[in-house]
């Protein structure tokens, strides 16, 4: 059964009568769901040490990346670092929109936060984005003492399509011999390929729909099976090894994405990764971004932190 609140947030939403992406092209797409955020934003910004905006060099070029300081890290030691990859597909959605998902990490965890704005499609499809995301976190551990981040302690993490990415890096750091201490990947899109479940449980009334995915999917990577099943653009399908980075995967019960998720921390878990794979009951797809208004999301969210901040400080200790 969904929560109450949940349930609130979500009879608001539709009452609103937004259009959904699919039903338009990608550059109005990306205005609605900049509107849609504003409209569900959190009730406050939540503070930080301070926030500046730098782009990080990649292959292609650069992309723009926003770096979130926590409170007092200048007085002191050396902070984790967390690279970080917003939601919205692959199409919509920017450091912009998820200024507040940033904020939250960086102030929760204690952590710097580098909030990439990698590329979007279909005018950069795949593996443009999967790029960016690899250059991004090469490029972060190269210069982490420059941001102030401890060099043993550099995470990637992300939300939805970013949390594909972030799991894309992590493949991607252990071939390059980086040593990643975490890897958070927040209701990732994992799976294009498989039927599961829930995709079909959760298709309509969860915020997320499988129409919306599809449309997602479609402009990211279009419909070539063998691209489906590129471990950059599936990391299902990937080859794991211990010496992955550890995994804390977060899954919502009324998501369509959540069986793909549930999947992919199993698969960890069996390659003897250590993996910590936290579902919440009664809420749904994007319940990061909900706000104050929704406390059972509130409380998803910090337990969430809680289970980043520690496990970055054990790696501190280790």
């Amino acid at each position: 059964m969904l929560n109450v609140d949940v349930k609130s947030y979500l009879d608001e939403f539709y009452s609103l009568n937004l259009t959904p992406p699919y039903e338009c092209d990608p550059v109005v797409a990306r205005e609605n769901f900049r509107r849609r955020m504003t409209k569900f934003k959190d009730g406050h910004r939540i503070e930080v040490g301070g926030t500046d905006d730098i782009r990080i060099p990649t292959s292609s070029g650069s992309v723009r990346a926003r770096v979130y300081r926590p409170l007092g890290a200048a007085s002191g030691d050396p902070v984790p670092t967390l690279v970080f990859f917003h939601g919205g597909g692959w199409v919509v959605g920017d450091i912009d929109t998820h200024d507040n998902y940033a904020r939250t990490l960086c102030a929760s965890t204690r952590s710097v936060v580098v909030s990439v704005d990698y590329r979007k499609a279909p005018e950069a499809p795949f593996p443009a984005a999967a790029d960016d995301a690899i250059d991004s976190v090469r490029w972060a551990t190269a210069e982490v003492g420059a941001l102030g981040g401890d060099p043993r302690r550099v995470a990637v993490a992300g939300v939805s399509a970013g949390g594909n990415l972030a799991a894309v890096a992590a493949l991607d750091a252990r071939q390059q011999g980086i040593d990643l201490a975490l890897q958070v990947l927040v209701y990732p899109c994992i799976d294009p390929v498989s039927a599961y479940d829930s995709m079909q449980a959760n298709a309509e009334g969860y915020l997320l729909s499988k129409l919306e995915m599809d449309w997602y999917n479609h402009h990211y990577s279009g419909h070539d099976p063998a691209l489906a099943r590129d471990p950059r653009r599936s990391p299902i399908f990937a080859d794991v090894a211990r010496d992955l980075a550890p995994a804390i995967v977060v899954t919502a019960e009324y998501d369509p994405l959540c069986d793909e998720g549930n999947a992919y921390a199993a698969k960890l878990a069996r390659a003897g990764i250590d993996t910590e794979l936290l579902c919440f009951p009664g809420t749904v797809h994007g319940f990061f971004g909900f706000g104050p208004d929704v406390p059972s999301a509130q409380q998803a969210i910090r337990t969430t932190c809680f289970s980043i901040a520690h496990k970055l400080s054990r790696s501190h200790e280790a």
